[in-house]
């Protein structure tokens, strides 16, 4: 495959099979997980600066829920998908808010919800797919 079917694989993945759609739900896992580390490492580095520690301890709290969040998402919750999807636009924005211009936060952001959404569309074709095959 070339490089433009693996990146719109990415952005769209396939969920017409259960197993794909299984494959296309774990995006979401890797969305929490990535959203999780940027929260905690930057939670990590605030501690270490002169700024009023209640910062970085927030970044570290919000990391914690997308640790607990990835770990929804692993186990293919819907729910879980969903809020990693709404919190990590709900981030993008405060990230524009913040600053003007674009920032190396943003771009991480912004793969993340590239990966949510692909995640939240293979947790809703998983659904679908159980839900056809009950009697």
């Amino acid at each position: 495959m070339n490089f433009t079917a693996h990146v719109q694989r990415i952005i769209h993945p396939r969920t017409d099979t259960p197993e794909a759609a299984w494959k296309a739900a774990a995006n979401s896992t890797y969305a929490g997980a990535i959203l999780a580390a940027n929260r905690m490492l930057f939670g990590g580095l605030l501690l270490f600066t002169p700024l009023p520690i209640k910062q970085g301890l927030a970044h570290l709290g919000v990391g914690f829920v997308y640790t607990i969040l990835a770990c929804l998402a692993y186990r293919r919750s819907r729910l879980a998908s969903t809020v990693i999807m709404v919190l990590t636009v709900l981030e993008a924005m405060i990230e524009m808010s913040l600053a003007p211009g674009y920032r190396v936060n943003f771009f991480i952001i912004a793969v993340a919800f590239v990966l949510a959404v692909g995640g939240l569309r293979g947790a809703n074709a998983v659904f679908a797919h159980h839900r056809k095959s009950r009697p």
